[in-house]
């Protein structure tokens, strides 16, 4: 949809779970959409493209709260799972 990009697992032909920041990178460098929201990970995680380091992609803390985007940048976005929450997790996570 234009800029925004919605996928279970990855946009990249070489799907592989997101779940570092270097496949994150990855999927900015593959890929062109300005926010991507990603499944498939039963946690909630935020990542953005600019960051200080060649090869890699700043991840911001997501314990609960209202995120403010730069627009200049790029994310993706996990909202985590509301059926099936893993990793000691016991709140339903949901975004609007």
């Amino acid at each position: 949809m234009g800029d925004l990009l919605f996928t279970h697992l990855s946009p990249r032909k070489k799907q592989l779970s997101i779940t570092s920041s270097v496949e994150m990178w990855n999927v900015f460098e593959e890929s062109d959409f300005c926010l991507c929201f990603i499944g498939h990970l039963h946690y909630p995680a935020l990542y953005g493209a600019a960051c200080e380091h060649y090869a890699d992609s700043r991840s911001y803390p997501v314990d609960a709260g209202f995120f403010p985007l730069n627009p200049t940048d790029r994310y993706i976005v996990s909202l985590g799972a509301i059926g099936h929450p893993r990793g000691g997790g016991r709140y339903l996570r949901y975004g609007i």
